[in-house]
């Protein structure tokens, strides 16, 4: 994804950057199924982006964008992401905040789970003058930690999920 200036960070540019970079662990050619906003028919809560793996297993990803959005979640993801071990997560292996840089830097302030990773977003300036260019790059500064309870999807629930991602570029 490159252009002449920077892009804004926002919800869509960030999980654009995340599924479309080749080099993004959440690269949709590299994995079973990537979908954005995930509300029904799959979750019983929304996922900002989430990712089957080849091999069946889910990674959710929080977009936040300010501190203060960061902030105001910190009791929805209490509750559900408490600990691994609980109902509400089995279905996930690992867990990403995703924020443009210079807020992904304040991880350690919002006092996210000690299992969630935390991924920047930054645009990086290449060329010079005339011919300068940005190119949005993500960097994990901070690896989730894999859900030892987590269970891999079986065959039909790739399925329902796959069906949802179908529906989602029809409507």
């Amino acid at each position: 994804m490159n252009s002449l200036k920077p892009v804004e960070w926002n919800e869509h540019t960030i999980t654009d950057v995340l599924a479309k970079s080749e080099g993004s662990p959440f690269y949709w050619k590299q994995n079973f199924v990537v979908i954005r906003n995930v509300s029904h028919g799959f979750l019983n809560w929304e996922a900002d982006l989430l990712v089957c793996s080849k091999a069946g297993f889910l990674t959710e990803i929080e977009v936040k964008i300010s501190a203060a959005d960061w902030r105001n979640d910190k009791n929805k993801w209490k509750f559900r992401l408490n600990n691994w071990g609980n109902i509400q997560t089995t279905f996930l292996k690992k867990f990403y905040y995703a924020a443009p840089k210079k807020l992904a830097l304040r991880w350690a302030e919002m006092g996210i789970p000690e299992y969630a990773g935390v991924i920047a977003m930054e645009n990086d300036p290449r060329g010079s003058g005339e011919h300068a260019y940005f190119v949005q790059c993500l960097e994990i500064i901070r690896p989730a930690k894999a859900s030892a309870t987590a269970k891999k999807l079986t065959i039909e629930e790739q399925a329902k999920l796959a069906r949802l991602g179908a529906i989602r570029q029809w409507v």
